[in-house]
């Protein structure tokens, strides 16, 4: 019979599915699937197009001799593949090219007798994911397809999708891993930038905890020793989350740190960093920033750029006082216009007093029931824990 025995034919789809399930590669399997189509056909070249950026793009070729085709030399006639895309069905002319197929330029062009396509979709999605087009034709007619060929072509495209969707899972897979890669590289990074160990201060017992939503986040907090004798220490939070933000946060940091050991005030270090973020960053990038210079006697100088309240225990009178901003939001408004409201605050600490600063990824985390953990949880275990000391707090709130 033409193009060989229903045997041969069926035979080519058992050696195929063995191959495919003994070892898998995308490359391989293609070109088998194209050779077979063109045994079974008759055709004189078979391709693969895939679906990218919206339009159907050579991927594999491969002519009736085995050889395998480059881009260059294979051309689609692109009225058959708009008849498949509208219509959603297999095309298939073996023995002459018919009504407007036939009268189009690039037809002639390419003097086609023959053509054979099939859409490729993934499993189960119908139209609206059309992945890929098997695509055959010949300057001579084809066999003619008996309905088994027909249905040994469309087998094979059907394997082709399985192809197509099992490389899409492999590149996903691969994709999600290079990404986890470079987030993992920049946490190291990030983690790098923060302390490496809490700093010892006459007078003071300090502790400090951050650990990100994501890999990355815009949060960090940093000590900082002055060369007059000071300690500044702070607490920022940039919006957003991820790499983002952690960029942000790093340069935010580097450049406080700069300013701060080069003797510069709060104020002026808040608003350099404001005209920084309004001049560099992308627009909606915002920071919000708590800062404070301690001294060995107890003396806290603080400035608070729209930042949650801190918290101040006085241990003798049994209170906790709020420190609220004293400032606008870092990186929204322009130089001539940012200020701090009340300018740089002072206050002396007592022995067993304690200060808390924080972000809103405390406050704002969630409970199995999707409750927040809120500012008034927060203030309790400061009244009952705040006396064992920053560590004790800081394991009890965690």
């Amino acid at each position: 019979p033409e193009g060989g025995s229903e045997l041969e034919k069926l035979s080519l789809l058992l050696d195929l599915q063995a191959r495919w399930g003994e070892e898998f590669t995308a490359n391989s399997t293609i070109q088998r699937i194209l050779q077979s189509a063109l045994t079974v056909s008759g055709a004189e070249r078979a391709c693969l197009l895939l679906r990218r950026a919206g339009e159907f793009q050579y991927s594999a070729g491969a002519d009736a001799s085995g050889r395998t085709l480059s881009e260059e030399e294979f051309h689609a006639s692109r009225t058959v593949l708009k008849k498949v895309l509208d219509g959603g069905e297999p095309v298939f002319m073996t023995q002459g090219l018919e009504g407007d197929i036939a009268e189009q330029k690039s037809v002639v062009a390419m003097n086609l007798r023959a053509v054979g396509c099939m859409p490729l979709r993934r499993s189960g999605s119908g139209r609206a994911r059309l992945i890929g087009i098997l695509y055959l034709d010949s300057r001579a007619t084809m066999h003619t397809l008996s309905g088994l060929d027909q249905r040994i072509l469309l087998k094979l495209a059907g394997e082709a999708e399985a192809v197509l969707e099992r490389m899409e899972l492999v590149g996903v897979r691969e994709e999600r891993q290079r990404l986890e890669r470079e987030l993992e590289l920049a946490r190291e990074t990030q983690e790098g930038l923060l302390p490496k160990r809490i700093p010892e201060f006459s007078g003071w017992h300090l502790d400090a905890y951050c650990r990100p939503t994501r890999h990355v986040g815009g949060d960090f907090f940093d000590f900082i020793p002055l060369p007059d004798g000071r300690l500044a220490t702070m607490i920022a939070d940039v919006s957003g989350k991820g790499i983002a933000a952690s960029l942000v946060s790093s340069s935010v940091q580097g450049a406080l740190q700069m300013m701060l050991r080069d003797g510069r005030s709060l104020k002026e270090a808040f608003r350099s960093v404001n005209d920084y973020l309004c001049e560099r960053s992308e627009e909606g990038r915002f920071v919000t920033l708590f800062a404070a210079l301690l001294s060995e006697q107890g003396e806290i100088e603080w400035a608070s750029a729209g930042h949650n309240p801190a918290y101040l225990s006085r241990a003798k009178e049994q209170t906790i006082e709020e420190l609220g901003s004293s400032g606008t939001i870092l990186g929204t408004l322009p130089s001539e216009e940012f200020g701090l409201t009340h300018g740089e605050q002072t206050e002396v600490l007592g022995p067993g007093d304690l200060l808390l600063i924080y972000s809103d990824g405390l406050t704002e985390a969630t409970g199995p029931a999707e409750e927040l953990f809120g500012e008034e949880r927060l203030l309790e275990l400061i009244r009952e824990e705040g006396v064992t000391g920053p560590t004790g707090l800081r394991e009890r709130i965690l």
